[in-house]
């Protein structure tokens, strides 16, 4: 029987593998379709990330009016571009308001390094919604 990580399947599942006759992706919550394959389901503990937090309120305007920082990814906030090749993440940000937040954006090529490119909405910043 092979035996294949989460990664993998991970993998397969993005890469839209046919698995039982299914084409597109398919996500493995049960075993049901794992059983009907020669996969096998593998477990691997966490490991914590030293460089947590990875998005880091750094940046004058991610500090709220009393500059106090706040940077966070919102609604699923962090996709993968599979044409551009890395992450694209949208995240909320003090913007030095009493109440309410900016929305900024970052990327990064492997989810660990984030780069918060200067844009032309709010010029010499990475707002892209006030």
């Amino acid at each position: 029987m092979k035996k294949y990580s989460l990664l993998t399947v991970f993998l397969l599942l993005i890469c839209n593998a046919s698995v039982c006759g299914q084409t597109g992706r398919i996500l493995f919550v049960d075993t049901t379709l794992i059983e009907k394959t020669n996969l096998q389901r593998i477990h691997h503990s966490p490991v914590y990330y030293s460089g947590n937090p990875v998005l880091k309120a750094d940046k004058k305007w991610e500090l709220n009016i009393n500059g106090d920082p706040y940077a966070a990814p919102f609604s699923g906030g962090v996709w993968y571009d599979e044409e551009e090749y890395k992450f694209k993440m949208w995240y909320s940000a003090g913007g030095g308001k009493l109440l309410g937040l900016v929305t900024c954006y970052a990327e990064s090529s492997d989810g660990k390094v984030w780069i918060k490119p200067e844009l032309d909405v709010v010029p010499g910043t990475n707002i892209v919604d006030t």
